[in-house]
């Protein structure tokens, strides 16, 4: 049971309920956020996820931007006073464009040019800095809302997403604008709304598949927590936003529920020594097979301690390799992925952060190995360029290599040679019982006393 107990608080520490900064749970407008005025979910939905087109951004009306109240660190409002006759935006939009407005190729916000313009790039900028460090995409498009509240503060209203696309921005150049595009990767509902309300109220929350539309769906949440009277959902509520899943994705992974007898993460020795028995200190490694690199697949050089790491995993141990930065953890990694594929066996390569994937498949690029990885990540892991890059690896062809048995003749020479030096130096000279490095040491003693 300590596995299991272990185990557990680890996964819970994945789980994320707070509603501080969480905007899963609890979305707001700010620096991370961009609200979408006056659409329609249904149509934007239909243009940018089923026709695949990208879709522009509208800044406030230029009648309003005369009637604003700016503030640094609220944002941009708009207001209306007593003196004005300009109706609220949405009707003065549906004056002045009416249906045509949710059937074109363009976002509304309430942003004047300038405000908008540095909060798409704000969150352009956060998006790729995410996916390049950690290799996850965490901009997402928020189609319809659920107004809710806790028990214990039930005056305070919270707003959650209900329909998460995937998106990203993209513009030509620093002179361009921003546009948004559907990154083609799944969408699905809110999983950490729906464990919220599973746990706490009891409430089951609908799953989005492709079977429903959305409006179908809007109405299953609206049927799912019609007993909270209070509650409500705001199906063209819109917001443009910075949501990761990561942990939570890991928290529902590990599930012990999810997995078969037997198989579960708690009942695996892999798992086990890392909790509870720790791993062997010493690894039996023949002696023989490390004066003879020649016999393994290395493609790139490799120092004693990395070859016994390569060793070691031919010999099915499980290793941990630990060291700074600088000391060759990923070309040890790189021999290791060539000599496994080499042995004809599959390699999972996962990192936390995409740097460290980048730095891999770089170095097996090099070595021509580059076609024999699939990436499954970030921007590499949609069905089209999964797809592709499968079709690549087959039709590559049967590798051609030169023969290198002159290699090989001209490295035994050189071994033989060394294995010669290595005998001398080590023997006496003559009839004395020193050896050359010894005499040589005793030299430098003896010039040092002079000096």
């Amino acid at each position: 049971m300590v596995v299991e107990q272990q185990l557990e608080r680890a996964r819970l520490e994945l789980l994320d309920m707070g509603l501080r900064a969480n905007p899963q749970l609890n979305y707001r407008s700010g620096s991370k956020s961009l609200d979408i005025v006056d659409e329609k979910s249904a149509n934007i939905f239909e243009i940018l996820v089923e026709k695949e087109i990208s879709l522009g951004f509208l800044p406030l009306p230029e009648v309003y931007q005369q009637k604003i109240t700016e503030n640094d660190d609220e944002g941009t409002f708009y207001s209306a006073d007593d003196e004005t006759d300009l109706p609220p935006l949405d009707l003065y939009l549906e004056q002045k464009k009416g249906e045509s407005r949710f059937i074109d190729k363009y976002l509304q916000t309430g942003l004047i040019p300038s405000k908008l313009d540095k909060a798409l790039l704000k969150l352009e900028t956060e998006a790729h800095t995410m996916l390049q460090e950690q290799g996850v995409e965490v901009l997402y498009l928020a189609l319809g809302f659920v107004q809710w509240s806790e028990p214990t503060n039930a005056s305070v209203s919270r707003y959650a997403p209900l329909i998460l696309v995937p998106v990203e921005l993209i513009r030509s150049s620093a002179r361009d604008s921003f546009k948004l595009r559907y990154t083609g990767e799944e969408l699905g509902s809110n999983l950490t709304l729906a464990a919220k309300l599973r746990t706490e109220f009891k409430l089951m929350l609908p799953t989005y598949s492709d079977d429903l539309t959305i409006s179908d769906y809007f109405k299953a949440v609206s049927d799912a927590i019609a007993a909270q009277s209070s509650w409500r959902v705001h199906q063209d509520k819109i917001g443009l936003g910075l949501f990761s899943f990561g942990k939570f994705q890991m928290y529902m992974d590990l599930d012990p529920s999810g997995w078969p007898e037997g198989k579960r993460p708690s009942q695996l020795s892999l798992i086990s020594r890392l909790f509870r028995d720790g791993f062997e200190q010493s690894i039996e490694i023949n002696p023989e097979d490390l004066n003879h690199p020649e016999k393994l697949h290395l493609v790139k050089d490799a120092d004693s301690s990395q070859i016994e790491a390569i060793l070691a995993m031919k010999s099915g141990a499980d290793l941990i390799i630990q060291g700074p930065p600088g000391t060759g953890k990923s070309q040890t990694i790189t021999n290791i992925i060539a000599e496994a594929v080499a042995l004809g066996k599959k390699v999972l390569f996962v990192a936390q952060k995409m740097a460290a994937l980048e730095v891999v498949k770089k170095r097996l690029d090099e070595t021509h190995l580059g076609l024999a990885v699939l990436e499954l990540h970030s921007h590499k892991s949609t069905k089209k360029t999964v797809l592709s890059s499968i079709r690549d690896s087959l039709d590559q062809g049967k590798p051609q290599t030169k023969s290198r048995e002159q290699d090989f003749l001209e490295l035994s020479e050189s071994k033989m040679a060394l294995d010669v030096y290595v005998n001398a130096i080590r023997s006496p000279i003559l009839r004395s019982s020193l050896n050359y490095i010894e005499s040589l040491g005793g030299l430098l003693q003896v010039n040092a006393k002079e000096s």
